[in-house]
């Protein structure tokens, strides 16, 4: 079990640790702190074992960063902090969120992801420093336009 808050200013140098411990890119942390989310044990209140960011602009996000501590992983929880990210992007109202992924693809596709051109993806996303270093890893990329819910008519 785990609980999932947003990160803080307190948090910024466990993310920024987690990360490079992954050899996971952790560049623009600070300027997109306000968007991480941390995943702490529930069994060990205050005890961290994961985060996943997410870079916003307008009403478009960029997913980055997924990691858990190792002895924290497993499949049911990789799913279930998938549908809290993108849970927290619908509250936020983006109607799209990217991703560039080298691995997992299948998953990603399991929440409505679909692959995209990188020439598709918007400017100020493809200019993302998160994004331009994982395509140039070869990553792929990815965009879910399942977010926005369809509104009720005005009565």
């Amino acid at each position: 079990m785990f609980a999932v808050r947003k990160a803080t200013v307190k948090d910024a140098d466990w993310i920024t640790s987690l990360l490079r411990n992954a050899q996971i890119n952790d560049q623009g942390v600070d300027e997109h702190l306000e968007q991480f989310l941390v995943v702490e044990d529930s069994r060990e209140p205050g005890t961290r074992i994961g985060t996943v960011g997410l870079e916003i602009y307008r009403n478009k996000g960029l997913l980055r960063s997924f990691v858990m501590e190792s002895g924290s992983w497993n499949a049911t929880t990789g799913l279930e902090l998938i549908g809290v990210v993108l849970a927290h992007a619908r509250r936020l109202e983006l109607d799209e969120v990217y991703l560039m992924t080298s691995i997992a693809q299948p998953i990603f596709e399991h929440f409505g992801f679909v692959l995209v051109d990188w020439e598709t993806i918007p400017v100020e996303i493809r200019q993302s420093d998160h994004a331009r270093r994982a395509k140039a890893e070869g990553g792929v990329a990815m965009v879910n336009r399942r977010l926005s819910r369809p509104r009720s008519p005005v009565v």
